[in-house]
């Protein structure tokens, strides 16, 4: 994988994209697209990994990018929203977890906020990433569904 293609590929990004720019985590979003690419190119395509690769993050984080923008933190695209949802799900259907987070003061940023911002490109291994990511991607309301998949890997 070369770093100096990812490089230049979250560059770029920041530079089309003033109101994100760069925040700590894309990498690994970029990674794990990066990754696809470059394993996937067969016959003398390699010279298309870094385009593809940009183009594909630029969607993603189109869809991402009100989660890793501090301004939209309180706006119901951004990250507080679906921290939110999350908590809710955690209360309606595990009230005995719900109590234990309460009761001791544990807070899910410490945990969640990853989790959603990083889609789990750092909890899991590669092929488990990109299998999550294809049901994830191919759901139209997907971060519905990766709420749901979130309050899974709790119980």
């Amino acid at each position: 994988m070369c770093i100096r293609d990812r490089g230049r590929i979250l560059y770029i990004y920041g530079c089309r994209h003033p109101d994100v720019l760069y925040v700590q985590g894309m990498n690994e979003l970029l990674a794990v697209i990066y990754y696809i690419f470059a394993k996937d190119c067969i016959g003398g395509y390699e010279e298309f990994v870094e385009s593809d690769s940009f183009f594909t993050f630029e969607n993603l984080m189109d869809e991402l990018k009100d989660s890793f923008n501090e301004k939209m933190d309180k706006k119901s695209g951004g990250i507080r929203a679906k921290l939110k949802l999350i908590e809710e799900l955690i209360e309606r259907s595990r009230k005995d977890l719900w109590k234990v987070f309460q009761d001791q003061g544990i807070n899910i940023d410490i945990f969640a906020i990853k989790w959603q911002m990083l889609l789990l490109s750092q909890d899991f291994t590669i092929p488990d990433v990109i299998r999550l990511w294809d049901s994830l991607l191919a759901d139209a309301a997907r971060f519905n569904f990766f709420s749901y998949v979130c309050l899974a890997l709790l119980v």
